[in-house]
């Protein structure tokens, strides 16, 4: 389990590190970019895992919140952006919500975004003026069009071609002669997060008095977090790309990162339903049973210092569809260890969703499903989750 995350995580920070040399290297017109309120606005609606602002509605097993983010940027010589969430939600179980006590949870947290500037650019097709009235011309094919920044160079290849979509946003005024045509983008930031959370979960022990085997202890927990990010994205709606294979996904998202705090053994623990049956009798003949049903996690909840190293990587090879894989890893405190029994565990977890395209407030639809490890009984905990968000446009 541990091998083979470590592995994921190099060989896609690898993927993302050599794509990003490689199109450097290759096209001289970019733009250095320092503003992440301009980059936020522009790309980031469309990414679960990403920056956005808006509302979340997260569910699985364990609990189901509404989240809620704002961001404003932090006037200073460096490109900063500070960002503030705050959720509220149950641990009950959907199905059981009216039926038992409604356990809450809520969390807030505070996170400082840095844009890394040696990083992070916008291309564009240096070629797009010169063949700005090519374009308005509908005789000319676009095959014909040649998107060379010197058109009359024998040795400089065409990295790509223009489609007739971006013909019909000239037509219709979207482009004009004097914008840039964006052609890849490229974003690598470094977050830091302070995270509060109250929760109160439902436990149910056998080896308890039967009086007391169904409690419900109340965990809090302070966490940091320190987040490297990246983000790849090719404009594939205006043209078509030609070198070294014409095929680009949409975009590449990824990020790594490394949490410490007081952490729990909820993931290792698997939700039961718990049935209590009460007998009445009535006029001395007749008994009625009333049952009586409530969910709860089976086994001893246990608390313990943890750093959990972590990643999440989005990959959508088509527009508005990316397939997601996230896991982390908790290395326990080795004192908490001895303490509770407990060993070392992680998680991996794959799913999809369908995301909206521009910049426009659109919902993001997406499901995982998760594994978790228990490594003291070699077995695992199964998990399915839905992620649903509503991106909303901030303003400039």
């Amino acid at each position: 389990m541990k091998k083979k995350t470590y592995f994921l995580l190099i060989l896609t920070s690898s993927i993302l590190l050599t794509t990003h040399l490689k199109i450097n290297a290759q096209n001289e017109n970019a733009e250095k970019q320092n503003n992440f309120l301009k980059m936020r606005n522009n790309d980031f609606t469309k990414l679960i895992g990403g920056i956005q602002e808006g509302a979340k509605l997260n569910y699985n097993s364990e609990k189901t919140n509404i989240e809620g983010s704002g961001a404003i940027e932090i006037k200073s010589p460096l490109p900063l952006l500070l960002q503030g969430a705050g959720s509220i939600g149950t641990t009950t179980n959907l199905s059981s919500l009216f039926d038992q006590n409604t356990l809450p949870t809520f969390s807030g947290n505070l996170t400082l975004h840095y844009l890394i500037k040696g990083l992070s650019y916008w291309f564009y097709d240096g070629s797009f003026s010169n063949n700005f009235t090519k374009l308005k011309n509908s005789n000319i094919a676009t095959e014909d069009i040649s998107t060379k920044i010197n058109p009359k160079s024998e040795t400089e290849d065409e990295i790509f071609k223009y489609k007739e979509n971006l013909r019909e946003k000239i037509a219709n005024g979207k482009i004009k002669e004097t914008d840039k045509l964006y052609t890849f983008k490229s974003f690598v930031w470094f977050s830091v997060t302070a995270k509060y959370e109250n929760s109160k979960y439902s436990f149910y022990d056998q080896s308890r008095i039967f009086s007391e085997q169904i409690y419900e202890p109340l965990y809090n927990s302070w966490t940091g977090k320190a987040t490297i990010n990246g983000y790849l994205f090719w404009n594939k709606s205006d043209i078509k790309w030609k070198r070294i294979i014409g095929w680009r996904p949409n975009f590449i998202y990824l990020n790594i990162s490394a949490q410490y705090g007081l952490g729990n053994n909820i993931h290792q623990l698997k939700k039961i339903t718990i049935n209590d049956i009460t007998s009445t009798t009535i006029d001395g003949t007749s008994t009625r049973q009333t049952i009586k049903s409530q969910t709860a996690y089976n086994g001893v909840f246990k608390e313990f210092n943890t750093l959990t190293p972590s990643f999440e990587f989005i990959f959508s090879p088509i527009k508005s569809f990316a397939i997601n894989i996230l896991g982390d890893y908790n290395i326990i405190n080795k004192n908490d260890k001895t303490k509770y029994n407990i060993d070392n565990f992680g998680s991996i977890a794959t799913g999809i969703y369908f995301y909206g395209n521009g910049t426009s407030s659109k919902i993001n639809i997406g499901a995982f499903y998760k594994w978790t490890k228990d490594n003291l009984t070699d077995s695992w905990t199964e998990q399915i989750g839905l992620k649903t968000t509503i991106p909303i446009t901030p303003l400039d």
